[in-house]
């Protein structure tokens, strides 16, 4: 028994004398916490309306599917597919602020710091939310479902 209580002792005497893991801190309060720097808002591409018949004059084509063709003047809007002749469609266009609310619309929302276009075929009417206007690029966003087209200048 007193051998029992020797190892014991010296092995309590071996623990109290080796050297011991720091504690783990103390968590930091989440007030402590530095805050992530704050992301800076995207700049807002804001074309004036007056401004985007003159920049999307011209002949584009679709970045998605190069048979898709758009040729776009001053007031008309004509799409053509490459290979199927019957696509021919001609339509009135207009660019107008976000703050308007044309008629036909009145089921869609609008924000008032974009530009928009109307595309006008027949009895149909398109709304389209502008993207951005390069010398050699645009896009823009179908309000109805979102999707995002983009077009490349050919000419």
């Amino acid at each position: 028994m007193r051998a029992l209580l020797l190892v014991a002792i010296s092995s309590l005497g071996l623990i109290a004398c080796s050297e011991q893991k720091p504690a783990d801190p103390a968590p930091t309060p989440a007030a402590e916490v530095a805050a992530p720097e704050a992301a800076l808002a995207p700049e807002v591409v804001n074309i004036p309306p007056a401004e985007v018949a003159t920049r999307l004059q011209g002949k584009w084509q679709s970045t998605e599917d190069a048979a898709s063709i758009i040729t776009i003047t001053a007031d008309t809007w004509t799409n053509t597919y490459t290979g199927d002749d019957s696509v021919n469609d001609v339509a009135k266009w207009r660019a107008f602020a976000g703050s308007e609310k044309p008629p036909g619309s009145e089921d869609l929302t609008f924000t008032p710091t974009s530009t928009y276009i109307e595309v006008k075929s027949g009895e149909n009417t398109f709304f389209y939310e502008l993207g951005t206007i390069e010398a050699d690029a645009f896009d823009f966003f179908y309000v109805s479902r979102g999707n995002r087209l983009a077009y490349k200048r050919i000419t």
